[in-house]
């Protein structure tokens, strides 16, 4: 998830500056229901990824920009 996003960014398209992630401790969504509980660290809102794959996609993004930033430098 986000290779996409970080491809373009490596590439050095300066219109991306920002992303929205959908995560959470644990993956996925799950329903407010009475009288059902509630698992810990699962959204009750939207369905998100969880916490290890958003290091994952961090770490691909943060990646992504360092080579952006040295590809503006080098066009200096």
């Amino acid at each position: 998830m986000g290779q996409d996003v970080a491809r373009q960014i490596a590439a050095g398209d300066d219109r991306i500056f920002g992303v929205m992630v959908e995560s959470h401790l644990k993956a996925g969504r799950q329903d407010l229901v009475p009288g059902k509980p509630l698992v810990y660290g699962v959204s009750i809102t939207d369905g998100c990824i969880g916490w290890e794959e958003s290091r994952a996609v961090l770490d691909t993004l943060a990646d992504a920009v360092r080579k952006r930033r040295l590809k503006a430098v080098a066009a200096d």
